[in-house]
């Protein structure tokens, strides 16, 4: 009973006294740009980069912060709005945008490069044209983008659909060094089945590119089932050379796939249903061998039964129909893997809302044999309908993750309720935040962390946003002494640090 006792005492004491204990300090203020972060990076000269772009602003800003924690720099880049970034790499000297663009007066798509060196204090427009095409009435693009582990390398998928039949028309692969492009080579697939979706790329450091694509059979255009469903991975490099191989789904309906490039291996980790169209009921990891490219291990498992027990309608009904979305993988340095997911749902009262529930973790093994099944409690509601899981995700209105000292860290907005001793789970609604004119009254940022056997830390309050007047927009990166993000208020966006000891 002591001890019960003294840990509440000191939540309490820790939750009034918060900012005096545990200052806010800017990094940078009056950031320039679009409020979407598109891309942030560890560069190799001890300097954070962070980039802010927006579809809706002609206005790019680069924000550098050197790891000795002095004040950034902000280096301002101004575009016509359609170029739209998908991310940015660097190299000794460069800094290196890449964006997709659709031009409606010329009805043509392209990639296009532009680069400037890190020391600029201004930025010129001069993009590089690296793949242009036309694009014709009933073709749509998917475009994917992906950096390299240890961020020296980019690579970007376009493939080339028809919007009708949703099958596959065309693609092309290409990657990018330290010299700008590297390589492009067209992928020419073909497939038995006349349906896919394309899961995920990655790729490696030696700029191999690897994207997973899901075939399967619809014998009608609406029809629901799916029949042969099977997986594809290929590994595309700079030569041409592509090399595949295939799994046919045996264990239900797979609905999502993430890509994680190993020391050893390339693994993918999603959700399954036991049909299609139906809600997930469990997770897979695939693990396979490169030189050559094959599926090694396939390991699955379904969830609890009770495993989406945290998943509410605002009136605070259980939501029946929701789904599981694949948000982080991550390796741990004995090889142990972290596959993070997050329910979600979509309803309707007089307004549309989204709904994020619990977090998902497993762990498998270096072999990718699934070992752990956790949660972690948490209810949202988000009015943002707009806005993709992932979206959301960057704005803590679901939840951030970051690797740091071999711990999985873990952000997100919550109730602070739910650490002043109370029973029960209370829910975080953003629709009260934002109708409210951003009162922050009763909001938190919490954080726990997840180690590599599988221990999860109880949720703490990290930040009051009540006694900070502003909330965490986003999440940028962890020090041993605090965590840096985009410190938003009524009238400012800045870049600060909340100093934290973190294990």
């Amino acid at each position: 009973m002591r001890k019960k006792l003294t840990i509440t005492i000191f939540i309490l004491l820790a939750g009034s006294s918060l900012i005096a204990q545990k200052p806010l300090e800017t990094v940078f203020d009056n950031v320039v740009g679009g409020v979407p972060v598109h891309s942030y990076f560890d560069a190799t000269d001890n300097q954070h980069y962070i980039l802010f772009s927006s579809r809706f602003t002609d206005k790019e800003a680069l924000v550098s912060i050197p790891g000795n924690n002095k004040k950034g720099q902000q280096l301002v880049l101004q575009h016509p709005t359609e170029y739209e970034l998908l991310l940015a790499y660097e190299d000794a000297t460069q800094i290196r945008c890449i964006y997709k663009c659709y031009k409606y007066d010329t009805k043509t798509y392209g990639i296009y490069l532009n680069a400037f060196p890190k020391d600029a204090e201004s930025a010129e427009w001069n993009p590089e044209a690296v793949l242009v095409f036309p694009l014709e009435k009933n073709e749509g693009v998917r475009c994917w983008s992906a950096r390299s582990p240890d961020q020296s390398k980019a690579a970007v998928a376009i493939f080339l659909t028809n919007t009708r039949s949703n099958s596959l028309k065309g693609s092309m692969v290409m990657t990018f060094d330290e010299n700008g492009l590297l390589w492009k080579n067209p992928l020419d697939l073909e497939f038995e089945n006349n349906t896919l979706e394309i899961f995920n790329l990655a790729v490696s450091n030696e700029a191999n590119a690897y994207t997973a694509i899901l075939s399967f059979n619809k014998e009608k255009e609406n029809d629901k089932s799916r029949k042969n469903e099977t997986l594809h991975l290929f590994e595309i490099s700079e030569y041409g050379e592509i090399n595949s191989t295939d799994y046919q789904v045996e264990f239900g309906s797979l609905s999502c796939g993430r890509l994680l490039i190993t020391d050893q291996n390339v693994m993918i980790g999603g959700y399954y249903t036991p049909k299609f169209g139906e809600k997930e009921t469990g997770c897979y990891i695939i693990r396979y061998d490169i030189n050559p490219l094959t599926s090694a291990n396939i390991s699955h498992e379904d969830f609890p039964n009770a495993y989406y027990k945290y998943v509410h309608t605002p009136s605070g009904k259980k939501a029946k129909d929701f789904s599981v979305h694949p948000s982080y993988f991550f390796e741990f340095s004995d090889g142990t893997v972290a596959l993070l997911g997050e329910m979600y749902t979509t309803f309707s009262s007089t307004m549309v809302f989204s709904a994020g529930g619990s977090i998902l973790v497993h762990l498998a093994n270096k072999n990718g044999d699934i070992s752990q099944f956790k949660t972690i409690d948490k209810v949202q509601t988000s009015v943002e309908t707009t806005h993709s899981p992932g979206s959301l995700r960057g704005r803590l209105f679901s939840y951030s993750a970051r690797m740091h000292n071999d711990r999985i860290h873990l952000f997100f907005t919550d109730n602070i309720e739910n650490y002043r001793g109370k029973s029960g789970q209370n829910s975080f609604a953003d629709t009260k935040f934002f109708s409210s004119g951003l009162k922050f009254d009763g909001l938190c940022a919490a954080h726990c962390s997840i180690d590599r056997d599988g221990n999860i830390t109880n949720p703490e309050l990290l930040i009051d946003y009540s006694a900070l007047k502003s909330y965490m927009f986003a999440l940028f990166y962890m020090q041993d002494d605090g965590v840096v993000f985009l410190h938003s208020g009524k009238k400012s966006r800045q870049i600060s640090k909340y100093r934290h000891n973190f294990e």
